[in-house]
């Protein structure tokens, strides 16, 4: 009866793990889904003033890896429209959009999402460099 038990506990125990390993895994979100070598365009929209700036290929590299390292936590919904600076990356056929918001929240496809204090200020910094 005691390794019946054992066995239940550990089997459960083996469920949760597996439970939140895959939760972690399904809601990871990707940032970019252009690769870098697609990428023919990237310019900045100014929130505030709607000025669009097209930046020179020489620095596709430093935002796109900027971008496509972020990790992105704690998803909510918008319910806001006011926003500082929007980023959209070109290939041929598709644009993708990513608001930055403040240096702590990005705004992805409808979502804000939490990112790392860090890296947001670094993507600002390279933003306001260029624009």
């Amino acid at each position: 009866m005691k390794r019946r038990g054992l066995l239940i506990g550990f089997i459960v125990i083996c469920v949760i793990v597996l439970g939140i390993i895959f939760y972690l895994q399904m809601t990871k979100t990707n940032v970019l889904h252009i690769s870098r070598e697609d990428v023919i365009r990237i310019y900045i929209v100014d929130g505030n003033t709607g000025n669009i700036t097209d930046i020179e290929e020489n620095y596709f590299d430093e935002i796109y890896e900027a971008l496509d390292s972020l990790k992105l936590s704690n998803k909510m919904k918008v319910n806001s429209t006011g926003w500082n600076k929007k980023i959209v990356i070109c290939d041929d056929t598709n644009a993708e959009e990513l608001i930055i918001n403040t240096s702590t929240k990005i705004i992805l496809s409808g979502y804000f999402y939490d990112i790392d204090s860090e890296q947001g200020e670094k993507i600002l910094n390279i933003i306001n460099k260029l624009s």
